[in-house]
């Protein structure tokens, strides 16, 4: 049988994919079940689990792990965002500018400065079941050119989320970097930006 070249490599890779496939799962599998095994001996238990018993528990455990590790990993990821933020913050930006719909308003010098603070300070708050609405975007001009917007609860008064959509696979959607609350905030927002960007809070 003559096979050309890329078949050749797509066989290949549905190969090492397969295996790759059998080695994730049959090793968990086996060093599962050989640590009950190990645990039950140590305590005096003698016994036989059903191969479907050893699935089942292989697969709880298993289960178990992988959530931890992506808890872990969300964790990670959000507390790296909000060290850019905190980053992007403590470097010199010449000016802030900021989407209010289809108008655009120029932050500069000690506006600027006091934004970025308000940003930073209020009282953090645990994720609820809401939504953010009548976001805005952010565009900080300087050594990175990074975006974010912002988002007044759909449920809390003077409660703000602030997410990334500048950085890989939060483009379309945003990740959240903090939400917080800030009365301070509102303030400064209807001082200096129209009307019609966040809304008036309940």
């Amino acid at each position: 049988m003559n096979l050309s070249m890329p078949t050749l490599l797509t066989i290949s890779s549905i190969l090492t994919s397969s295996l790759f496939t059998v080695m994730f799962l049959a090793v968990p599998f086996g060093v599962v079940n050989a640590i009950i095994e190990h645990i039950d001996r140590k305590a005096g238990v003698e016994t036989k689990p059903s191969l479907f018993n050893k699935i089942v528990r292989t697969l709880f455990i298993a289960t178990g792990i992988l959530v931890l590790c992506s808890v872990a990993m969300g964790s990670c990821i959000t507390k790296k965002r909000k060290d850019l933020f905190t980053e992007i913050c403590k470097q010199p930006v010449d000016r802030i500018l900021v989407s209010f719909g289809s108008e655009n308003v120029e932050f500069s010098d000690n506006v600027a400065r006091e934004f970025r603070s308000l940003l930073q300070s209020g009282r953090n708050v645990l994720a609820h079941h809401s939504n953010p609405i009548d976001e805005i975007q952010i565009h900080f001009e300087g050594a990175r050119n990074i975006s974010y917007s912002l988002g007044k609860d759909c449920d809390v008064p003077n409660e703000y989320w602030l997410k990334d959509i500048t950085s890989p696979g939060c483009e379309s959607v945003g990740c959240k970097v903090r939400q917080f609350q800030s009365t301070e905030l509102t303030k400064f927002l209807e001082i200096h930006g129209p009307q019609v960007s966040l809304g008036e809070q309940p």
